[in-house]
């Protein structure tokens, strides 16, 4: 068999059509998965993004209304803060290496509560490349309108007036709000 000169070889091949499907699909194969690892990558982290934020809103509003009901302690508010985020965000983690932090703000003459979450080692397919700092925080804020503590509750389903004072009765409760049917 002779050899044929480079400029011929290269000609046949160009004109050559068998195993052009296998070579039209092997070169954009890379690029095509790459943009599937972005894309999930994305979406991942906008999920763990929304579960992070819904739940520190519902810690926030959680430790407001329970702060307004037993009296604004920074302790109470946190204890319920951070029970509430754990409960929400207990084996919803993406990986097993990601870990949260809480951090729960009182602002006791506001009456307002904020929950910080912060969120470290997210495992991704591509961006992990691009983004070292894989660190996601969110933030949110509750607080209590018009709030009064609450003394006396008085329900019967049977009678019309279940707290009743006469004669000379006299009920102290200042700054409290009493309740009946």
């Amino acid at each position: 068999m002779e050899k044929l000169p480079y400029s011929s070889r290269l000609i046949r091949f160009m004109r050559d059509r068998s195993g052009q499907l296998a070579l039209i699909a092997a070169i954009p194969a890379p690029v095509l998965l790459g943009l599937t690892g972005g894309a999930n990558d994305l979406v991942v982290d906008q999920n763990q993004l929304a579960l992070m934020q819904n739940s520190a809103a519902v810690a926030a509003l959680a430790a407001a209304k329970e702060a307004s009901l037993r009296g604004w302690t920074e302790r109470t508010a946190k204890e319920v803060a951070k029970a509430v985020v754990a409960g929400n965000l207990q084996g919803k983690a993406f990986s097993d290496t990601t870990s949260f932090h809480t951090d729960v703000f009182v602002d006791g003459p506001k009456k307002s509560v904020t929950v910080t979450l912060d969120m470290d080692q997210h495992a991704f397919f591509v961006l992990g490349y691009f983004r070292h700092d894989l660190h996601i925080r969110v933030k949110a804020t509750a607080r209590a309108m018009g709030e009064t503590s609450l003394c006396v509750i008085g329900l019967d389903p049977a009678s019309s007036s279940t707290v009743k004072l006469s004669g000379l009765g006299k009920l102290t409760a200042p700054d409290c709000a009493v309740y009946s049917n």
